[in-house]
């Protein structure tokens, strides 16, 4: 969908009730290149800032926004949404979208359990001989995932 900012904020705070959190959201504001800013729909949460208890799934969605749609890397950023997915799938989940049954973990684990998803589908990758090389890292305390590498017609990142 396509809005304004303010209204787009408006939306996106609404929306975040059918994902349980607006934790959840990535976002993108693009010009007509696909050039832009990647960011989670909550901004830098600085009521919890330095807590380790953000959920960083929303910036990580928000990363493969950026592959996806600036960079033209489809494969990576299907890799970063299937590892979230798989994530949430093993019952792992930060406090804001934590139910009965799941496991709590902390901004930086979360981000370690994804980056743990990103390694494995890479192990299969590589079992099947690609040739497109990704390497993701999470930069523990600041709750970033780098993206290094380079996309399949050859731009380094």
């Amino acid at each position: 969908m396509v809005t304004g900012n303010l209204f787009g904020d408006i939306l996106s705070d609404e929306a975040a009730m059918l994902t349980g959190s607006i934790g959840m959201l990535a976002s993108a504001a693009l010009n007509e290149k696909g050039q832009g800013l990647f960011e989670p729909s909550h901004g830098s949460a600085p009521d919890i800032a330095g807590q380790n208890i953000a959920n960083p799934l929303a910036q990580i969605l928000s990363a493969a926004m950026m592959l996806r749609y600036s960079l033209g890397m489809e494969e990576a950023a299907v890799r970063i949404e299937n590892a979230v997915k798989k994530v949430l799938a093993q019952g792992y989940r930060t406090g804001d979208i934590r139910s009965e049954g799941c496991k709590l973990l902390s901004c930086s684990e979360m981000g370690d359990a994804v980056v743990g998803a990103l390694k494995q589908s890479e192990a299969l990758l590589d079992r099947r001989n690609t040739n497109v090389e990704v390497r993701y890292g999470w930069l523990a305390g600041n709750g970033r995932l780098r993206v290094d590498g380079q996309n399949e017609a050859g731009r380094r990142l």
